[in-house]
């Protein structure tokens, strides 16, 4: 997916520097596998887009700024709990 370049404070989504083109619904996860939040708007070049996440409930967004997360199709996480703490095994 990319990485979290800053919380957004109008909108309180993380802003993500991606890589690739990935679609709105999916989610995007840590090195760790744990769900950070679902990607709400794509916007920027499409060579080298910018995601907004809305971070999950309980979840600390600035632990993030500097970090990369990777992208989880919303498909592929039917069977996953969205909420802070689960563990999506990649």
């Amino acid at each position: 997916m990319g990485e979290v370049l800053h919380l957004s404070h109008s909108t309180k989504r993380l802003i993500v520097r991606g890589r690739e083109s990935l679609r709105v619904g999916g989610f995007g996860i840590d090195s760790t596998g744990y769900i950070v939040g679902r990607v709400e708007e794509i916007f920027g070049p499409i060579n080298g887009p910018y995601y907004a996440l809305k971070p999950l409930p309980k979840t600390e967004p600035l632990k993030y700024i500097g970090q990369t997360l990777f992208y989880l199709p919303r498909e592929n996480s039917s069977n996953a709990k969205r909420q802070h703490g689960h563990r999506h095994r990649r």
